[in-house]
């Protein structure tokens, strides 16, 4: 059972994607991509960046990675580039299953 477990994890995980509300999340140690912390994906967190929350990203309707001092990978720009910035940010920050209308994996 478990090897059957660990085998369709990737494919579970893949259906999950995140959808901002305030997004007043910490953008380094909250898993608000749902692909683990960001703060355990990098090297460090440039001590100025440390309190930023998601939403401090956002310019104009896009993400603006050029106000960080810390470095992030090609691959974490791209994830979070693809996740939509929410026109009337209300809620919670939160991931839900894609192929359910209430995002509720069932």
């Amino acid at each position: 059972m478990w090897r059957g477990i660990v085998k369709a994890r990737d494919a579970v995980a893949r259906g999950f994607h995140p959808r901002l509300g305030t997004g007043n999340s910490s953008l380094w140690y909250n898993n608000w991509l749902g692909t683990r912390m960001i703060a355990q994906r990098i090297p460090f967190v440039h001590i100025t960046d440390t309190n930023l929350c998601v939403a401090d990203l956002w310019r104009h309707g896009g993400w603006d990675f050029n106000q960080l001092y810390t470095q992030l990978p090609d691959e974490i720009k791209h994830e979070i580039s693809i996740v939509q910035i929410p026109q009337q940010p209300v809620g919670v920050d939160k991931i839900l299953w894609h192929e359910e209308n209430d995002g509720k994996y069932t």
